[in-house]
Order: C-alpha cells, then sequence, then structure tokens
C-alpha cells in the first residue's frame, strides 16, 4: 500500500513540475533578436514598485504582477505586439507570462531575471 502511495505522489509531483517549467520557459535570446531590433515591443517589470526604484532595465515599465490584470490594457492593448516580462528571478515573469497568455497575448516571453534581462536587452 505505501508503495502505491510514493509511486502516486511521485507522478502528482512530476506532473506538477512539468506544468511549472513550461510556464517558466524563458525566452531564448536568438528569438528575440528580430523583435528586439524591430523596436515593437512592450517591455514590463513584474517586481514591486520598490524593486523598480533600485533598478531597472532600460526603458522597461513596472507593473507589479498583482496588478498586472488590471493594467495591462494601458500598457499594452494590442495583444498582437510581443510582450517582454522580467522580475528577480524568473518566477513572477512566468506566472505573468501564463496571465497574459490566458488574457489573449499572442506573443509573450519571460526573459527571467533583470539581470539576464539586461543581457538580452544589451544594457550590459
Amino acid at each position: 500500500m505505501n508503495n502505491k502511495i510514493i509511486v502516486i505522489v511521485g507522478v502528482v509531483v512530476i506532473f506538477g513540475l512539468i506544468v511549472i517549467i513550461k510556464h517558466l520557459r524563458l525566452a531564448k535570446p536568438n528569438e528575440l533578436n528580430p523583435i528586439i531590433a524591430s523596436k515593437k515591443y512592450k517591455l514590463i517589470d513584474v517586481r514591486t514598485v520598490h524593486e523598480f526604484k533600485a533598478g531597472a532595465v532600460k526603458g522597461a515599465r513596472n507593473i507589479p504582477v498583482n496588478e498586472l490584470s488590471q493594467r495591462i490594457g494601458t500598457a499594452a492593448p494590442n495583444k498582437s505586439v510581443p510582450v517582454l516580462l522580467y522580475c528577480h528571478s524568473g518566477s513572477r515573469s512566468g506566472h505573468a507570462k501564463k496571465i497574459l497568455l490566458d488574457k489573449g497575448y499572442k506573443k509573450v516571453f519571460n526573459l527571467g531575471s533583470m539581470n539576464r534581462a539586461n543581457v538580452i536587452m544589451k544594457n550590459d
């Protein structure tokens, strides 16, 4: 009986991790190069206002992840324009990516951490 429970818990944990990794998937710099070169995108920092004031990627707009659903329509009214997201580690921006995809945004990319976003945006 205990072995069955362990197997079931293991399967549930693995499935959960797969779902999380899928949503957290970080964008690859080479897939972003044409978007960045076009300069037709919205760069959103989903960290807190306090974190944003301490430093941010050049050109980013701050919309904390807990305000994203209410404020994204003003920041990015066209759901076809690419949205590039970042946070401290990539976790909140991964969550933000899911929120935007659920709201019908077509091109949403998780840049991950602010440091990684700076490198991708060539602000290093």
